[in-house]
């Protein structure tokens, strides 16, 4: 339908309504990406520089056009599971939608962030290990056996 084409009175309601309704869903849903986007963005910058002194004490050669690359797929991937996110709580009206959908994927770039951590400081953290690591450091007050941890100290010789 194009307004050139003989406008009708129907047509032209119809064709603006609809742009008003499209303008409105993309304004809110970039409204609430936007909070969501920065933390990303900050998460991201600290995993690369993390990533980058972890290759620095392996004593691997850093090269840059790897870094940015993978820096860059990272920013499209979290762009594109933000904007899911955003726009499944905008289109349904539920803001647990949005939280839950950019928390996993903050919770991934985290993952990543803690382990780059660790290893600087000369730990090796394995997937379960950190996990009930993370649960000791925000509070034993839960009464979760905690037995199993495995958190050993790295061979400095690495």
């Amino acid at each position: 339908m194009n307004l050139a084409d003989n406008p009708t009175t129907t047509s032209v309601v119809l064709q603006s309504s609809m742009t008003v309704t499209f303008t409105a869903f993309f304004r809110d849903t970039i409204q609430t990406m936007i909070p969501f986007v920065c933390v990303v963005a900050v998460a991201i910058a600290v995993d690369l520089y993390l990533g980058i002194c972890v290759s620095r004490r392996r004593g691997e050669q850093i090269r840059l056009s790897r870094a940015i690359r993978r820096t860059l797929t990272k920013m499209v991937e979290y762009t594109g599971i933000v904007t899911l996110g955003a726009t499944a709580a905008v289109a349904f009206d539920y803001d647990l939608i949005k939280y839950a959908v950019n928390g996993l994927a903050l919770a991934a770039e985290m993952w990543s962030i803690l382990s780059h951590f660790a290893e600087l400081r000369g730990y090796c953290v394995n997937g379960k290990g950190l996990m009930k690591a993370l649960i000791v450091a925000t509070g034993q007050k839960i009464g979760i056996d905690l037995s199993g941890i495995t958190i050993e100290k790295q061979d400095e010789n690495k």
